[in-house]
């Protein structure tokens, strides 16, 4: 049996160790658990970032809410546009203010240079215009009205009605003495532009301008050859001013009419419309006195 610690003999160090021998591997085994327990700790409290410095503050980040993204609103189909009419050729006259809707909203500015006119009113009663005849009769009451307000007292309205022939519904008369036109004369056949100026001739003398309206397709029948005719014509009967309301924008004014009269180029209304046919035949007015209208 060894003695441990035994003391030393013979001049050798003493042998700490059991086995009387040196183990090597102890001291390789202590070292190496000393290394791994602090490892171990580092690991299990390593939250996975590193700590930041004392002298290197952390910059905070700011995250922004996203903003709900708008719902997308239904896709809409524009509609398809409808075919606009083929224009049509017509004269410049003031246009009326949306509202004006009626004649008697609108008077004669100041300052006309006419001092007096006798405005011949002349209505074709063939067949082809007799749809219009409810709302140009009731066009025709309402410049009654109109122009014993804003006419002067020399001013004269006249009726004419004309087919195949032509009669009188209305002799010239002074507007201050107007209050209803009559009914409108019964004639047949076709439209014949000569009997106007015939009975147009026929009335009595005046110094006033004297004005023809004629309210027709255009489609009619002796016109004068060509400019120079129809200037001889015009001299014959007094008239020193004409003007064609066709009441259909879809009426295509023969040829005829503009080669008579180059200068005397339609105007298109509304002819189913009482009040925009009133409208038109004041604007007319204006122009035959040589002032214009204002709405009111």
């Amino acid at each position: 049996m060894r003695d441990f610690f035994r003391g030393p003999a013979l001049g050798r160090p003493a042998k700490l160790w059991p086995t009387g021998r040196r183990n090597r591997k102890l001291p390789g085994l202590i070292l190496a658990v000393l290394l791994l327990v602090p490892l171990a700790w580092f690991l299990l409290h390593d939250d996975g970032e590193p700590a930041p410095l004392a002298d290197d503050p952390v910059t905070p980040v700011v995250v922004a809410p996203s903003s709900p993204s708008p719902a997308p609103s239904p896709s809409r189909v524009p509609p398809s546009p409808s075919p606009s009419p083929t224009p049509r050729p017509t004269t410049s006259r003031p246009a009326p203010s949306p509202s004006v809707t009626k004649l008697k909203q609108a008077k004669l500015a100041p300052g006309r240079t006419v001092k007096c006119a006798r405005v011949i009113l002349a209505i074709d009663q063939s067949n082809s215009m007799s749809g219009y005849t409810a709302a140009r009769d009731n066009a025709l009451q309402q410049l009654v009205e109109w122009g014993s307000r804003n006419l002067g007292k020399r001013d004269q309205i006249a009726v004419v009605d004309f087919a195949g022939e032509a009669g009188v519904r209305l002799p010239p008369t002074g507007v201050r003495a107007l209050s209803r036109i009559g009914p409108a004369v019964s004639l047949a056949g076709g439209s014949e532009y000569r009997p106007i100026l015939d009975v147009v001739g026929t009335f009595p003398p005046t110094s006033c301008k004297s004005a023809l309206v004629l309210l027709s397709d255009g489609d009619l029948e002796h016109l004068p050859a060509d400019a120079s005719e129809s200037g001889t014509v015009f001299r014959t009967a007094g008239v020193k001013f004409q003007r064609l309301l066709v009441p259909d924008r879809s009426i295509r004014v023969p040829a005829a009419w503009s080669t008579a009269f180059p200068n005397g180029k339609p105007v298109f209304v509304n002819g189913l419309d009482p009040d925009e046919t009133a409208l038109i035949i004041g604007e007319t007015i204006a122009k035959i006195v040589n002032t214009t209208i204002t709405y009111r």
